[in-house]
């Protein structure tokens, strides 16, 4: 008889189990590089001038830590003052999501989701936590919002600059939920 009770009560109970574990949030990684981990599918980069690949491509001064790096690769731009801006696009399907960079001295972006300017829309450096003293943030949150309905999505960051100043975009990772 106990087995026999053991068995109702795993049969009840497991229904509710199964839908649980399916409802499980898991973080996905999009790499500056590979690309998202679930998908394949890798970031697109536009700008007037080419973008770098984990190097210091743009100026002999920026060496960011490899080790520091998410797979040990980023991407680098810098958009001089006036310059057209330099952006990274990618698409993901997301109940919530968290976008990550590395950050120079001199980062500055603006977000569109889904075509459209994201508020606030802007974001500027923070002071750095780099115990190098190159300036480096390393693994910075730069953009999130945990309420978007769960659907594919497409994520736009640009780097602003104004005829007074440019804008140095270190890219390595985005997550999404």
């Amino acid at each position: 008889m106990q087995t026999y009770t053991l068995a109702l009560a795993l049969w009840i109970i497991a229904p509710y189990s199964i839908s649980m574990a399916l409802a499980c949030k898991v973080n996905v990684t999009i790499d500056d590089t590979f690309g998202d981990e679930r998908t394949g599918q890798v970031p697109i980069y536009t700008s007037a001038t080419a973008w770098g690949e984990s190097a210091p491509v743009c100026r002999c001064d920026m060496n960011p830590d490899p080790a520091q790096m998410h797979n040990q690769t980023w991407h680098v731009h810098e958009s001089r003052p006036g310059q057209i801006p330099a952006n990274i696009t990618f698409t993901f399907r997301v109940v919530a999501n968290a976008r990550m960079t590395i950050l120079s001295p001199d980062t500055r972006l603006a977000f569109y989701l889904d075509g459209d300017l994201y508020s606030p829309t802007t974001f500027f450096q923070a002071p750095s936590n780099d115990t190098t003293g190159e300036g480096y943030n390393y693994n910075q949150l730069v953009f999130s919002n945990t309420s978007l309905p769960h659907g594919k999505r497409t994520m736009l960051m640009s780097s602003l600059t104004t005829s007074d100043s440019g804008s140095i975009v270190l890219f390595d990772y985005a997550v999404y939920t």
